[in-house]
């Protein structure tokens, strides 16, 4: 073998691993899925059913508070990272992972659609970021619910 053939080997197998775990990972299986799903209205929605719906979320009893952003909501997810440096690599180690979520109902045109977070598969989309660091100091409302 010539020996410029056998670094081309080992970064094709490295390229092959991290595609295909970019491509099977359990967020991209979940926009895949929700891509292909076609909408549905809520009338004609079925228990299982992989679908669109569109409405307004109403929730079955206490209403959450996003921790962060002090917004009213049925779900939500905070993880927390701190930057850890060793010698001349860094990594980000999770802190905090805080989910929590209740029940609620999505109601278009009268008709309704019971779900229970808890059985759902779930794909987040992140509507705010905060982060502190050097000459950034943290929000009073960061603080607060880092302590």
């Amino acid at each position: 073998m010539e020996p410029i053939f056998i670094p081309i080997v080992i970064i094709s197998i490295v390229i092959i691993i991290i595609v295909y775990n970019y491509y099977f990972s359990r967020i991209q299986k979940i926009k895949r899925s929700l891509k292909k799903a076609s909408y549905s209205p809520i009338k004609s929605f079925r228990s299982g059913d992989i679908s669109k719906i569109v409405g307004e979320v109403e929730p079955v009893g206490e209403t959450l508070i996003a921790p962060l952003s002090q917004r009213p909501c049925c779900y939500y997810y905070v993880k927390v990272e701190q930057q850890v440096s060793s010698g001349k690599s860094s990594h980000w180690k999770t802190i905090i992972e805080d989910i929590k979520s209740s029940t609620f109902v999505i109601n278009e045109g009268g008709y309704r659609v019971f779900i229970d977070s808890n059985n759902i598969q779930k794909y987040v989309v992140f509507d705010a970021k905060f982060s502190s660091g050097t000459f950034n100091d943290p929000s009073n409302r960061l603080i607060q619910y880092l302590e």
